[in-house]
């Protein structure tokens, strides 16, 4: 396995581009949780989806489920352990995750980190 970490933002249009998770993907999903009025309570539900296999073999697919489940357990850290999160801040802010060139970049910068329900 290469070491080596894409990241592509995008904003997808449903109407244009259709679903943009495709067999043999893994993917956190990060779900907003509203008031009965419509706005956003702060909370998010964070799920994993893990797509059927079509070209990678179980022990594969295993690891890609794995790696999903830690990304879900670091969001939870982020959330419980401060020190945790300002690593993930300085990783973050040292990558220029916040700044991908695109206008309409999904990326959102947020000053704390966002309270979780649920899991994977």
């Amino acid at each position: 396995m290469s070491d080596e970490i894409k990241m592509n933002s995008k904003l997808f249009n449903l109407d244009e581009d259709g679903i943009p998770i495709q067999n043999d993907d893994t993917a956190v999903v990060l779900r907003p949780n509203f008031n009965k009025d419509g706005t956003w309570d702060t909370t998010v539900h964070v799920n994993a989806v893990m797509m059927p296999n079509e070209k990678l073999d179980e022990d594969d697919a295993d690891y890609l489920a794995e790696v999903t489940y830690a990304l879900v357990a670091c969001f939870h850290l982020m959330n419980t352990d401060s020190e945790f999160a300002d690593k993930v801040a300085n990783e973050m802010d040292s990558m220029n995750i916040e700044d991908h060139g695109e206008k309409n970049s999904n990326v959102i910068q947020l000053s704390t980190w966002t309270k979780t329900e649920g899991n994977a």
